[in-house]
């Protein structure tokens, strides 16, 4: 191979000079003369001449040119055999110092004096344009075999060069594929040492200095850049787009690592994608990592130990970690967007969507942040879930809160809060168990806890806890009371600061606490029905009523007052109705005729087991005892009237009348002029 390129100029410039006027030698027995029209006054290192010989050389041959005469070579300073110039053939001399060497090929006469083969001395370097007739191929022959198949290197065919005789590998740069086995490897490596210590390695592609230098065996890596997949002995299936990436990697497989020392320090681990300068840059032995940004995940877990790294990080500086690598053990998590999850060292299972959410998070683990700055400075708070911008922010240490919404729960540091909704319990810091649903619901709650709002502002301003607001704007005016609940829109407390007191209605109030208002006032007042779908009053019942029981009393007494005074006419009745084992009261407050009627209404399955009137002072007919009544045959009915039909003694009402039979106790009082207070009728079971 050596003097190759000297040769190879030498044959470009012998082409030339064939377009020069060929100039006829004369002489014998291999002593060439040539007049030459310039006038040459010595010979010059470097002086060309081209004749077209006479006679063929017998062997050692001279050349005079205009008087000055020097041996004819071939090679380097070797003498003509015969017939190495034949008769007609256009022969070219180049002038070295000492002697004429031949530059044409010898013993070779073509059409027109072309020149088609250029040769070095011992026969073993070969440049060859006419392999065959009319080719129009130049061929490169090399070593031993050159000017035969087996030796031929490179084929320039129109604007292709052609490899031949490699193993369809291409090796270009100073040592690239120096040790190949050329057994069909399919290499290419380009660049200084590219390659170097590849032997049966295939499928390889290294482009730059010291690229892949230490493969030997893999197969199927790409490799391009400065010192890319330099370490690699026997790893396949990586792709390293960068210098420095995969630098240290020796028997990993099937990584993925583009940009300046991505996956530079990885050595066993496999299946990794690392995109953008330094990504995972650390990784020693993890596996099936994506880390994709400029220093995501930087400084990656570097135990030496395999084990599945199933990070992904997406973004500049996602998941990139403590500076101290061994600090970065959590695993499982997903961080997609501008130094999310920045800071996470043991903290796994995450998930971390938008830029700079749970940027400080260090050992946080299973939290969900959707959206910019989610979870900003959680660090080691858990199973959280936060959505949209500033959701759950300032949190730290809290647990198990889910924040959707902008601003929702940003200063929380509280555990098991809901916030749906923009600025949703934005101001709650260690309150708990709080519910909140809409726009600025519970928006100033701070610390307390158990509170429910739903709806646009409800609760916006109440500190206390285990108060309940459903409706936009309910319980706006309240700030510190507890245990309050407000149903309906606008249901609101007429003060700031009440307890146990609950509004039910649109706009109803409630101004007192320890009490229950139904419905607002004014244009805002309702009926409350009862059975009914029209309600016409009040309270509007449809069907039978029960009305109280006090604990564990005996009694059940209804003060019937303001309904129960006879004004005259008609006669007023009160009905009423117990299922208590105890007694039912009506109450009078005048005198006179039909001064009470009362209809008791005995519930099937007990019996009237008392009946007691009295009044200012003694009635006729009436008087102050006790009387037994039993229901018969399953209805009962008594009319003590006057005294008529009433017996006095024990049972004394067993033998009365009865008035009807649908189990009601029938009680009709004519005081006269006495002043008649009340009745009580007492059941027990039957």
């Amino acid at each position: 191979m050596k003097n190759i390129l000297i040769l190879f100029g030498v044959f470009l410039l012998s082409i030339s000079t064939f377009s020069q006027v060929e100039y006829v030698s004369t002489g014998g027995a291999g002593a060439y003369s040539l007049s030459h029209p310039s006038n040459i006054s010595s010979l010059t290192n470097g002086l060309s001449f081209t004749f077209k010989a006479n006679h063929v050389n017998p062997g050692a041959s001279s050349l005079t040119v205009n008087g000055y005469s020097a041996s004819i070579k071939k090679g380097v300073g070797t003498d003509l055999d015969p017939n190495d110039i034949l008769a007609g053939q256009v022969v070219t001399v180049v002038y070295d110092g000492a002697n004429f060497q031949m530059t044409t090929p010898i013993g070779n006469v073509a059409g027109g004096g072309s020149m088609t083969l250029i040769e070095d001395a011992d026969g073993d370097t070969e440049i060859n344009v006419e392999v065959s007739p009319d080719q129009d191929i130049i061929h490169f022959f090399l070593g031993d075999n050159a000017g035969y198949p087996g030796g031929e290197y490179f084929r320039m065919v129109g604007p292709r060069l052609d490899v031949l005789g490699s193993g369809n590998s291409v090796f270009i740069g100073e040592g690239a594929g120096s040790n190949d086995n050329l057994a069909s490897n399919g290499n290419v490596f380009i660049g200084t040492n590219s390659g170097a210590a590849n032997f049966d390695g295939q499928n390889n592609v290294a482009v730059g200095i010291n690229t892949m230098q230490a493969h030997t065996s893999g197969y199927n890596n790409t490799a391009i850049g400065s010192v890319a997949l330099y370490s690699t002995t026997t790893g396949t299936h990586n792709t390293a787009l960068g210098s420095d990436a995969l630098y240290l990697n020796t028997t990993g497989t099937g990584n993925l690592a583009v940009g300046y020392q991505a996956l530079g320090y990885n050595t066993s681990a496999s299946g990794n994608v690392a995109v953008g300068q330094f990504a995972l840059r650390t990784n020693d032995a993890g596996n099936f990592g994506t880390a994709i940004g400029y220093n995501s995940m930087q400084y990656a877990f570097n135990g030496t130990a395999s084990f599945t790294n199933q990070n992904v990080a997406v973004g500049y500086m996602a998941l990139r970690g403590s500076v101290n690598p061994a600090s970065n053990s959590g695993n499982g998590n997903t961080s997609v967007g501008f130094q999310t999850m920045m800071n996470n060292t043991i903290g796994g299972q995450n998930v971390a969507l938008g830029s700079s959410s749970l940027f400080t998070n260090n050992s946080g683990s299973y939290n969900v942040a959707l959206g910019v700055n989610t979870q900003y400075n959680n660090t080691s708070g858990s199973s959280n879930v936060a959505i949209g911008y500033n959701a759950l922010y300032s949190n730290s240490l809290g647990n198990s809160n889910v924040a959707v919404g902008q601003e929702a729960l940003l200063n929380s540091t509280g555990n098991s809060n809901n916030a749906f909704g923009y600025r949703a319990l934005q101001n709650t810091t260690v309150g708990v168990f709080n519910s909140a649903f809409g726009y600025e619901t519970l928006r100033y709650n701070t610390t307390s806890h158990r509170n429910t709002g739903f709806g646009s502002g409800a609760l916006i301003n109440s500190t206390g806890a285990n108060n309940t607001g459903l409706g936009a704007d309910a319980g706006v005016t309240l700030t510190s009371g507890d245990n309050n609940t407000f149903l309906g829109k606008g249901a609101d407390a007429g003060s700031s600061n009440l307890s146990n007191a609950t509004a039910v209605g649109a706009n109803a109030v409630v101004a007192q606490s320890n009490s229950l208002v139904l419905g607002g006032t004014g244009a805002n007042a309702v009926n409350v029905g009862i059975g009914t779908t029209v309600p016409a009053y009040a309270l509007d019942v449809n069907g039978n009523t029960r009305v109280g029981y006090l604990g564990n009393s005996s009694v059940i007494t209804i003060y019937p007052s303001d309904f129960l005074s006879e004004e005259g006419g008609a006669t007023d009745y009160l009905v009423m109705q117990t299922n208590n084992t105890g007694s039912v009261f009506a109450v009078n407050s005048r005198g006179g005729s039909s001064a009470l009627l009362a209809i008791v209404r005995i519930p099937v399955g007990y019996k009237a087991t008392e009946v007691e009137v009295w009044g200012n002072s003694p009635l006729t007919g009436v008087p102050f005892e006790v009387y037994e009544v039993s229901l018969i045959d399953g209805s009962f009915g008594a009319n003590l009237s006057g005294g008529s039909g009433v017996n006095t003694g024990a049972y004394a009402l067993d033998t009365a009348v009865g008035y009807n039979p649908d189990y009601y106790m029938i009680i009709k009082i004519e005081a006269g002029g006495d002043y008649l207070t009340g009745a009580k009728v007492s059941i027990s079971p039957l």
